[in-house]
């Protein structure tokens, strides 16, 4: 089963972390883990790439983590806000149609 941890401030995602893997087929097949991996893994692209935020991240089998600093200014924060929430809204479909695979657990800190 693949666990998505989300940890927000103020209904703000500043903390996300995968891991696990799905087994909803074999190993190169499946595509629920396949679905999570890229929502996971663009969302950092899109961090770093895009809005032009220094995270700190780490990618392994497995496992990803991706912690947002907290003192971006205003309109980084809103950049930051639209892509961690893109992923969050793909999360909660894949979920949504493969549950018995992955749970997603949210923790208001």
């Amino acid at each position: 089963m693949v666990k998505v941890k989300i940890k927000k401030n103020n209904e703000r995602i500043y903390y996300f972390e995968i891991t696990g893997h799905a087994n909803a087929a074999k190993y190169g097949e499946d595509i629920v883990c396949s679905a999570i991996s890229v929502l996971g893994q663009t969302c950092i692209i899109g961090l770093i790439e895009v809005a032009n935020i220094d995270i700190n991240y780490r990618i392994e089998t497995g496992f990803l983590t991706c912690e947002i600093p907290s003192n971006l200014s205003a309109t980084k924060a809103r950049e930051v806000d639209i892509i961690v929430n893109t992923m969050y809204l793909g999360m909660k479909s894949v979920q949504h149609s493969y549950s018995e695979f992955m749970e997603i657990n949210e923790l208001e800190v």
